[in-house]
């Protein structure tokens, strides 16, 4: 988690989507429910009902595995998710089934009455129910953050990873394919070379087909081979298990103490676990009591919510703190109740215990909550750097791989056909021909080692896409001072957006029959926003699957084609600056 942690406000509607799914059922669940379910008699029963500690002991035990055949055996024998209902129905199941248990051990041990048939029934059906309920969701938070963790801690990782090697990837990436190229052309024209220093008049001829041959059946299906390769970094893999453990758990943040507390729901969860007890010690003024119960309760925590808003805290001490709050409430709760009926030293214990219990339960359902949407928040910042990355990735090797393509179509491409058309013009080639052509060859070789590829300029290239069009369509350049400094800094982004502005300018004269062209681009925080408005025909396609969308794709970091108000059509685009 950050410096300070903010926790998620605590909602109902989530919460019931957590209680009525398989997380109800998960072996977290019904473990963990061993401590309220356990503690109910001992802490509800024992020194209130005679029998002795053991005793209760006993029936508390016993109880427990009452209630978690139902839930165990569905577990067992049903593997596919069930309705949300049927989780629910569970719940109740397993309480009705823990309350008859708890009768009849404790009226066979004499200290449970007849007449108490019905609150047992009726109060450990409530207490079992939202029991597990509170610690499905305490397991649903506490799941759900790990997975969180798990996800951010694997993509930091990458990131990390990438970070460390992308250079050197592409620089590998990129060596690779110019060390492929060079690898098929360079022998060929070397032999081509080796042949034509021996070669007598007669042989000539078959050399020269040996060059069209490497143009046509080589160098042409390479330089398309090399231009459509793919441009993405191998994503690479991780295991984290052992940093996840570490974060897992780590209570170092500073957390809102008051965000912890959620006093309505509090106070709601604490009347309905105290209703059963409330109407057999009460009987006619149960309602009332559970009233001073329900305001009192809510009093406190409201008024520690309110004046503690401002207060953050490292998170062991907001959990001590948020004891004590709990146990104020507790104490406040039953000095209220003694206004009904006088209640003994029992009584203040166990509805004081039982607030401190909620109390820890939705600290700590906060709390994981809270690491849960920290680290959720953390994985997309995290991501969008990955996006980011990504996009720079692409952009280089696409632009590489374009220039290789570019190399191989053009000046390799074009010194092997003109050797082989100045070598079939000659007659009988002399000497001196064949020298100079084995000079072009050499040159061709030259270039084939890639050491130096110049980027266009780009004010140079749209003076030029103005001119090509002049005539047919008005362009109109409007082009930051921050764009040109930063692109001349950086070849690889000026020629993506060079190819980027190219295509767009074209594609919209080409496909929209466009006659006027507004072209912007700026710098906005870390990226710069390419905007292409022409009045032409509006896109049919606007996501698109050619050869423009893919060269858009791999260049930017996202784009989209749109239609505006006054009818004309927008290109617009962010490339991110490295």
């Amino acid at each position: 988690m950050s410096e300070k942690a903010t926790t998620p406000r605590f909602k109902m509607t989530g919460a019931l989507r957590q209680i009525a799914s398989p997380y109800a059922l998960r072996s977290e669940t019904l473990i963990a429910s061993a401590i309220p379910i356990g503690l109910a008699n001992l802490v509800l029963d024992f020194g209130r009902l005679q029998g002795t500690f053991a005793t209760w002991l006993l029936i508390s035990t016993l109880g427990y595995l009452a209630a978690m055949v139902i839930p165990v055996s569905v577990r067992l024998f049903i593997a596919k998710p069930l309705p949300s209902l049927v989780y629910l129905l569970i719940f109740v199941a397993a309480g009705l089934l823990r309350g008859i248990t708890i009768f009849l051990v404790g009226r066979e041990a004499g200290i449970i009455g007849d007449g108490q048939l019905a609150y047992r029934i009726f109060g450990s059906t409530l207490y079992v129910f939202l029991s597990l309920s509170m610690v499905a969701v305490l397991v649903s938070n506490s799941l759900r953050a790990t997975e969180a963790l798990q996800a951010l801690e694997k993509s930091r990782r990458i990131l990390e990873k990438r970070l460390a090697t992308m250079r050197g990837e592409i620089s590998r990436l990129n060596s690779e394919v110019s060390g492929r190229v060079s690898g098929l052309i360079t022998p060929i024209i070397q032999e081509l070379m080796s042949n034509l220093k021996g070669a007598k008049a007669s042989e000539v001829s078959i050399e020269v087909e040996a060059l069209r041959a490497t143009v046509d059946n080589v160098v042409r299906p390479l330089s398309l081979a090399v231009a459509e390769g793919s441009s993405e970094l191998p994503s690479g893999q991780t295991t984290s298990d052992l940093a996840v453990g570490r974060e897992n758990w780590r209570i170092g943040a500073r957390v809102q103490i008051s965000n912890q507390l959620v006093p309505f729901w509090a106070s709601v969860l604490i009347c309905i676990v105290a209703t059963p007890a409330a109407v057999v010690a009460y009987e006619a003024d149960s309602f009332e009591a559970l009233g001073l119960l329900g305001v009192s309760t809510f009093a406190v925590l409201f008024i520690a919510e309110n004046a503690l808003r401002k207060l953050w805290l490292p998170a062991a001490a907001a959990f001590f703190l948020q004891i004590v709050i709990y146990a104020i409430a507790g104490l406040a709760s039953s000095a209220m109740l003694s206004l009904v009926g006088n209640l003994d030293p029992y009584s203040w214990g166990r509805i004081t215990t039982l607030t401190i219990i909620i109390g820890i339960a939705f600290f700590i359902g906060q709390v994981r909550q809270t690491q849960r949407s920290e680290s959720t928040n953390r994985a997309v910042k995290v991501n969008d750097q990955l996006e980011l990355l990504n996009s720079q990735v692409r952009r280089e090797l696409w632009l590489n791989r374009r220039r290789v393509a570019t190399v191989l179509h053009g000046p390799v491409q074009a010194a092997l056909y003109a050797s082989a058309m100045r070598l079939a013009q000659a007659q009988r080639p002399s000497k001196k021909l064949i020298q100079s052509v084995n000079a072009d060859l050499e040159n061709a070789l030259e270039i084939l080692k890639f050491d130096s590829l110049e980027s266009p300029d780009l004010r140079s290239v749209l003076s030029q896409i103005i001119e090509v069009w002049a005539g047919s369509c008005e362009i109109y350049s409007n082009v930051s001072k921050s764009v040109y400094q930063i692109v001349k800094k950086n070849p690889l982004l000026n020629e993506a957006l060079v190819e980027v502005l190219r295509e767009a300018t074209s594609n919209a004269i080409k496909h929209g029959s466009a006659t006027e062209i507004e072209i912007e681009a700026n710098v906005v925080a870390k990226f710069i926003e390419i905007s292409v408005i022409n009045n032409g025909r509006a896109p049919v396609n606007r996501s698109g699957s050619g050869f423009g969308s893919k060269l858009y794709s791999e260049l930017t970091h996202s784009w989209a084609l749109s239609e505006m108000a006054d009818g004309r059509t927008k290109f617009g685009a962010t490339i991110f600056i490295a």
